[in-house]
């Protein structure tokens, strides 16, 4: 029982940045403006941890298999299916090679400081029975899982993981400011 729960576990942490972003998307979906802002950060967010990381260079601590880490690339699945994949070639990013800082950890930081700060007013004023601060709280625990996740499965330090959660909700808090006083500024001018 405790190894299926362990497996549960593993596989919610390996997932938290798909399931906080899906969980993100719902509570935020009649937002528009935030909305998209939202899904362009989330990308901006992806391309800045792969920056970092090839600046930093820091190892992982274990390294990683990257035949695995190949299995997992989307843009390799994609040269598989179209056909263009040589299965010869190793086509991994440094992002898989390199640790600094945790891709799971500043994913799960930014939809979660996302949320928090496009629903502060509702999360500071509701009851905790409300379904956007049971949303909030589930995002913590899978935020806290994933980050267990990634430092357990020696994918990463705690160094590593601690930094990827910082950048991401400081990236998610620019991303944010950026678009509310967007907003703010084009509601007073009309």
């Amino acid at each position: 029982m405790l190894l299926e729960n362990k497996d549960i576990l593993d596989t919610i942490g390996y997932h938290g940045p798909h399931i906080i972003f899906i969980l993100t998307l719902s509570q935020i979906w009649r937002q528009t403006p935030y909305l998209l802002t939202f899904l362009g950060g989330f990308f901006v967010n992806k391309y800045m941890n792969e920056l970092l990381k090839e600046l930093f260079e820091q190892p992982r601590p274990q390294a990683m298999d990257l035949a695995v880490a190949q299995s997992r690339d989307i843009v390799f699945q994609l040269r598989n299916f179209m056909g263009y994949a040589e299965p010869h070639k190793l086509y991994v990013s440094n992002a898989h090679v390199y640790g600094m800082p945790s891709g799971h950890a500043q994913s799960v930081g930014y939809a979660l400081g996302f949320l928090y700060f496009t629903k502060r007013k509702q999360l500071n004023t509701l009851p905790i029975t409300s379904t956007i601060v049971i949303v909030f709280l589930v995002e913590i625990f899978i935020c806290a899982v994933t980050m267990y996740q990634r430092w357990e499965s020696k994918a990463h330090t705690v160094p590593q993981v601690s930094m990827g959660l910082l950048i991401g909700l400081v990236i998610s808090g620019v991303v944010y400011t950026a678009t509310h006083r967007f907003l703010v500024r084009v509601r007073s001018s009309q």
